[in-house]
């Protein structure tokens, strides 16, 4: 018998069919620590697959699995969709949206600009 590691967050529907396929997946119901620990990876394991999307159309099926640990992430820690999007949109008043496309090569500051330190720690 042949044994292939997963060691990941999986759809429901994912145990499911290896069962009723005779597969036999070891597997335990995550505490809430780990489990919010596996939904950030599995966030980036989705946002790396939808980088990887060749097509708009593949680029829209990644993106929904994006959304859908967007959605397990929020009712975990017990937010909606509605809350995301009020705090999205107080964001987007404050820093924009991306419609004009900007993009900074760099930007020149005087070494007393208020903005150095803050720079420097998010390169």
């Amino acid at each position: 018998m042949k044994k292939f590691s997963f060691k990941k967050l999986v759809r429901d529907s994912i145990v499911d069919n290896m069962i009723s396929w005779g597969q036999s997946p070891n597997r335990y119901v995550m505490g809430e620590q780990q489990y919010i620990s596996e939904l950030k990876s599995k966030l980036v394991e989705e946002t790396h697959e939808f980088v990887d999307a060749k097509s708009k159309d593949d680029m829209l099926k990644e993106l929904s699995d994006v959304q859908e640990v967007v959605d397990a992430t929020l009712s975990e820690i017990g937010k909606s969709r509605q809350d995301l999007i009020d705090i999205q949109r107080k964001r987007r008043e404050k820093n924009g949206w991306f419609e004009k496309r900007h993009y900074i090569n760099y930007v020149e500051l005087d070494d007393d600009d208020e903005w150095v330190d803050y720079f420097l720690k998010n390169k």
